[in-house]
């Protein structure tokens, strides 16, 4: 793999979450009449250059009992470029579950950049991720892959010491953030959700309307949605499209004739016996095994990008016919992005509560084929993970009438279109924009942001027009 498809792959998956560190002394939370104050300080931040303020804000871990051991929230702050900036500000909810919007603060920041031009952009870490109280276990999305029943058992004891796992489901998460808005002193937030960040934003809606002034979802997960069943299903999806679409190709196809059955053979090996490579460390080099659910991260990864989509059929030719560790760089970026850095103890605190309890056995079935070998088993983990409330109705769609602009990349591997636009049918108020030849990222392709910006300024989508979502080409395969 080249350099440069490396760069794209870690910067387009926008999954390097930063490591935790002690949060800032905060005063305990008070009552539930007790206004609270959020003071903010500058500060900067790795990979972006402008002073930013940050600060950190407590709360309960356990909101209803409002007692017992308390959390440090981390908040970043983008002020409006405006001498008098609009009252409301943007608030950015990040994705997975368990990416924390603060430690994304560069990234996010240069997609959201026409925003600031009159309003604050605010950044929190949720509850589980980031720099607030981060539920991360040694190995990592591995541990979910059979045969870490016993890594998997000790983690969660180990976060036991720090956490009741019970407590870091999304409605605790947006409640959070709606004590955090009220410190800061905005009266109203237009959101901007991506992914898994679009079930927070709906969460939200539900349970804060009166706060929120427009709404921006990418990348829509609709509630009632399962996050391991219809990814599984659009993955796969995607997988075949790729595949189909190389063949189509003259250059592609005369390239890599065999592709799928190298595909096949590349599965069946892997399950069969992993793969041990060495890949690039800072000592040197380090030694990896391979498995097939591994790999078919490596492929996800590059299906979530736009600009690395075009690089599967190489990538799966490469390591049939010259070895997996001709692709090891890649496979050891993808592993470091996600297996060792996302905190797959919120991950499972949220999945296990909100999306495992409803698999049916049909779909448990298609768990365990194509992508979905990579959380084969889901259900059983989850037995094991503790499991939190959710309220009532949860899973209900959303029925609002503000304004909601929803941005759906036509090739996402994540979250498919069709269910957006299905939703996007019943809201009163609210435009749904697919973009052609588009994946899971960037956060805004093409004129997405200029679409974005002139929405969140008008708060409506009336004029709104997105017929320059449809522009968008592929670029050509990459050969040999």
């Amino acid at each position: 793999m080249t350099p440069r498809l490396l760069r794209l792959l870690r910067v387009a998956a926008l999954v390097a979450l930063a490591a935790a560190v002690p949060g800032l002394a905060h005063p305990r939370p008070g009552s539930a009449q007790e206004p609270r104050r959020l003071v903010l300080h500058p500060c900067t931040l790795p990979g972006f250059e402008e002073p930013l303020r940050c600060g950190t804000y407590t709360v309960f871990e356990d909101r209803e009992a409002r007692s017992g051991r308390t959390l440090d929230l981390h908040v970043v702050v983008a002020p409006a470029r405006s001498a008098t900036p609009a009252p409301d500000a943007v608030w950015v909810l990040g994705g997975g579950p368990g990416q924390g919007a603060a430690s994304l603060a560069a990234p996010l920041l240069s997609s959201l950049e026409g925003l600031r031009a009159h309003r604050d952009v605010v950044l929190m870490d949720q509850r589980g991720t980031g720099k607030s109280n981060p539920l991360t276990c040694p190995g990592g999305f591995g541990l979910l892959e059979p045969g870490h029943t016993a890594e998997l058992r000790a983690c969660r004891e180990e976060l036991e010491r720090r956490a009741d796992l019970r407590l870091y489901t999304t409605p605790l998460a947006v409640d959070d953030m709606d004590e955090v808005r009220a410190a800061l002193g905005y009266r109203q937030v237009d959101l901007v959700g991506a992914s898994y960040g679009t079930r927070a934003v709906q969460v939200y809606l539900k349970r804060h309307p009166a706060a929120v002034r427009s709404v921006v979802l990418r990348a829509v997960l609709p509630m009632g949605g399962n996050i391991l069943v219809d990814g599984t299903r659009s993955a796969d999806r995607e997988l075949e499209r790729v595949l189909a679409d190389c063949a189509a190709e003259a250059g592609c196809a005369a390239a890599f004739p065999r592709l799928q059955a190298e595909l096949d053979s590349l599965g069946r090996g892997l399950a069969a016996a992993p793969a041990r490579v060495r890949v690039p460390s800072a000592g040197g080099a380090t030694e990896l095994e391979v498995t097939r659910g591994l790999f078919y991260q490596t492929l996800y990864a590059l299906l979530l990008s736009t600009q690395t989509r075009r690089q599967l059929p190489l990538l799966v030719h490469r390591a049939a016919t010259a070895g997996v560790q001709a692709v090891a760089p890649l496979i050891g970026q993808v592993r470091a992005a996600t297996y060792g850095t996302v905190p797959v103890g919120m991950y499972l605190s949220v999945v296990c509560s909100e999306d495992a309890p409803r698999i049916t056995p049909g779909q448990a079935r298609e768990l365990r084929t194509g992508f979905g070998g990579f959380t084969a088993g889901i259900e059983e983990v989850c037995a094991g993970w503790p499991r939190g409330r959710l309220p009532a109705g949860y899973h209900d769609p959303v029925r609002t009438d503000l304004p909601v602009l929803l941005l759906s990349g036509a090739a996402d591997p994540g979250t498919a279109a069709g269910p957006a636009d299905a939703w996007a049918r019943t809201l009163p108020n609210a435009l749904h924009v697919v973009f052609s030849a588009t994946a899971h990222t960037p956060l805004f392709p093409g004129c997405g942001e200029e679409l974005v910006v002139r929405f969140v300024e008008a708060a409506s989508v009336a004029g709104l027009d997105g017929r320059c979502a449809g522009e968008l080409r592929w670029p050509p395969f990459a050969h040999p």
